[in-house]
C-alpha cells in the first residue's frame, strides 16, 4: 500500500497540471481502496475466526519462539 501511495505521488508530479482527475490516478485511488478493505476483512475474519468464543490459548512453544505472543 505505501508503494502505491508513492508510485500514485511520483504520477501525479509527472502529471501536467489538469481539472480533470486523470484514469490513471482513477485506477491507483481504485487499487488502494480495495487493498484496505481486503486487509480489514481479513484482519476481521482471522480475529473471529480465531479468537471467538473457542478460542484456545497460545502454547509454551508460542511464548518461547515470539515473547509478544504472552498478551
Amino acid at each position: 500500500m505505501l508503494a502505491l501511495t508513492v508510485l500514485q505521488l511520483l504520477v501525479a508530479e509527472i502529471m501536467p497540471p489538469s481539472e480533470n482527475i486523470p484514469l490513471i490516478e482513477k485506477y491507483y485511488i481504485a487499487t488502494m481502496t480495495m487493498l484496505t478493505g481486503s486487509t480489514a476483512l481479513t484482519i476481521f475474519i482471522m480475529n473471529t475466526h480465531y479468537c471467538g468464543p473457542e478460542a484456545k490459548p497460545v502454547p509454551k512453544l508460542g511464548h518461547k519462539v515470539h515473547p509478544a505472543v504472552s498478551g
